[in-house]
């Protein structure tokens, strides 16, 4: 029997599935379809009434934001995702959105409002995990949130924070989350590089690059960290 519960629970799965589709077209560099699904995602979250997803949805967008370089829209869909959530139960989820509204803010060169999301973001993550956090969230671990931050501080050009918050990150990687580890050890490489006035990264650092990158399956990630001349 269609009820009003399994109405609302219709477009919340239509919605994961257009996110999947989103992550997948996103992964293959179709940057405007990947737009065009997570503002479905986002329509089908209001829809059927679930904060949750609401939030997931807005933090893809803040995420394709900034990997299309529109830094108000990464702030505006972070804070967005921070509204969706601020009842929801998951500091973990609040915490993620503050450290991509971080992202936003350092795009912009803003140090000072940076910095505040940063410190939130810190801030909720202390407070642990929750039943409410949704599994998708198991990536956003401390290396996680030790990575989003180095590359906040290197958008600001704090290369010396930015090195060793990437560092770190790939310490506490280990071997999970393939294609996150690779970024933050080509970024370990980038803010090196830049740390000694160089043109580019020293024979070690490049090949601490390329392991990874190469055995790294996503295409995203490997047209990120191979393009000529980056």
């Amino acid at each position: 029997m269609f009820t009003e519960r399994s109405g609302r629970r219709l477009p919340s799965a239509t919605g994961h599935l257009t996110i999947a589709a989103g992550w997948l077209s996103h992964d293959s560099g179709r940057p405007a379809d990947t737009r065009s699904l997570y503002n479905g995602a986002l329509a089908a979250a209001r829809i059927a009434y679930d904060p949750g997803f609401e939030g997931h949805a807005f933090g893809c967008v803040s995420l394709l934001a900034e990997a299309t370089g529109r830094p108000r829209e990464v702030i505006s869909a972070a804070q967005g995702a921070q509204t969706a959530v601020k009842s929801y139960g998951s500091a973990r989820m609040l915490s993620l959105s503050a450290m991509r509204e971080a992202g936003g803010w350092a795009l912009l060169g803003d140090a000072s409002a940076t910095d505040q999301a940063i410190v939130r973001a810190h801030r909720l993550y202390a407070k642990g995990p929750s039943d409410a956090d949704p599994d998708w969230l198991e990536f956003y671990t401390p290396a996680e949130l030790a990575g989003l931050e180095a590359l906040a501080r290197a958008d600001l050009d704090q290369h010396e924070r930015a090195a060793a918050g990437a560092e770190q990150a790939v310490l506490r990687h280990g071997d999970q989350f393939a294609g996150n580890r690779a970024s933050y050890q080509a970024d370990v490489a980038i803010q090196r590089a830049v740390r000694s006035r160089s043109l580019g990264a020293g024979p070690w650092d490049g090949w601490y690059v390329i392991a990874p990158v190469d055995a790294c399956h996503s295409l995203h990630v490997r047209r990120e960290w191979t393009v000529p001349g980056r």
